[in-house]
């Protein structure tokens, strides 16, 4: 099925209004994706409209590794707390919370729901909160991307975090310690990808019409 995605340059005509608080830019821009049919826990993936070498080097290295180039376009995944709020794992940062807002109008996202009560699902967020301020592997994040050139159905690929995360290890580990189902084609050694939480047929995209801000 196509993925259902969040683009700026794809908005067409909003197809409501909604009060929001905005950044200036945003209120310019005249419409916002309608974030309040997300759900805590759900699983928002993302990519720049105009990736740097990074976010190249990441979907190069996903699609060496035997994923479809709409599967290994996607280079960030983000835990959905609630209003705007993310809780996701950065170089620089380690685990924080920031606004969906930040640098919407660069982005696309994707917003995918696993197949679980909403309990569990705000069980996944606070999960996911629960891990502020682990540090970035940022060694673990290159070690992977570049055992990924070789193939990950190649057992030499396997690499270890260690304590360290990297942003799609954030959601996977708070989606298996909650719903205690694997999911679908993503390793339970925990060396997750975003193209794995792109490509796995355990989460369904939602769709978030655009709206305008009143």
């Amino acid at each position: 099925m196509p993925q259902v995605v969040i683009d700026p340059r794809q908005v067409g005509s909003p197809t409501g209004v909604r009060i929001a608080i905005v950044p200036p830019a945003l209120r310019k821009f005249g419409s916002v994706p309608d974030f309040s049919l997300c759900k805590p826990g759900d699983l928002v993936l993302s990519r720049s409209i105009w990736p740097d070498w990074t976010e190249r080097l990441i979907s190069d290295a996903q699609r060496k590794a035997g994923f479809a180039d709409d599967d290994s376009l996607w280079t960030h995944a983000a835990v959905f707390l609630y209003d705007t709020l993310v809780a996701e794992a950065v170089p620089g940062y380690g685990v924080r919370v920031r606004s969906l807002y930040d640098d919407l109008l660069g982005n696309v996202l994707r917003v995918r729901r696993p197949r679980v009560t909403d309990e569990q699902r705000a069980l996944i967020a606070l999960r996911a909160v629960a891990t502020l301020g682990t540090p970035y592997g940022k060694v673990a994040a290159l070690r992977l991307g570049k055992k990924m050139h070789s193939g990950l159905w190649n057992p030499a690929a396997l690499v270890s975090y260690g304590r360290k995360v990297i942003c799609s290890k954030v959601y996977f580990d708070a989606h298996i310690e909650i719903s205690k189902i694997p999911l679908a084609g993503c390793p339970m050694n925990g060396l997750v990808s975003p193209a794995h939480l792109s490509a796995t047929s355990d989460l369904d995209d939602v769709v978030i019409p655009w709206v305008k801000p009143i």
